[in-house]
């Protein structure tokens, strides 16, 4: 799937967060802009430190034709390569989160 709207969702929903649209969420008790986890670098870097709380471990290199997100969660290690890396590390995540894409 593209990186967009809907996997932001899909990603918040993974993180816990109550979602509204394809664009809010609830933050300390008001509805504020869902970050953008799989276009821009500052929602991939909320995506990481969020889902470090929650136990995950990520590794982001440069691959060949673009980036590698390796995540660590529990028992399992998945990994994933695209284009761009806010789209790679965010893939990863919902594959080890369990997911379907």
């Amino acid at each position: 799937m593209q990186a967009g709207c809907e996997l932001n969702v899909k990603v918040a929903e993974a993180l816990g967060w109550q979602v509204y649209g394809l664009d809010q969420y609830v933050k300390d008790g008001r509805t504020v802009e869902l970050p953008k986890f799989s276009t821009t670098w500052e929602g991939m870097g909320l995506l990481v430190e969020e889902a470090e709380k929650q136990g995950f471990a990520f590794s982001i290199s440069s691959a060949r034709f673009g980036y590698r997100a390796g995540v660590q969660w529990k028992w399992s290690s998945v990994s994933e390569t695209t284009e761009q890396a806010p789209h790679a590390v965010y893939l990863a995540f919902l594959k080890a989160k369990g997911n379907a894409i």
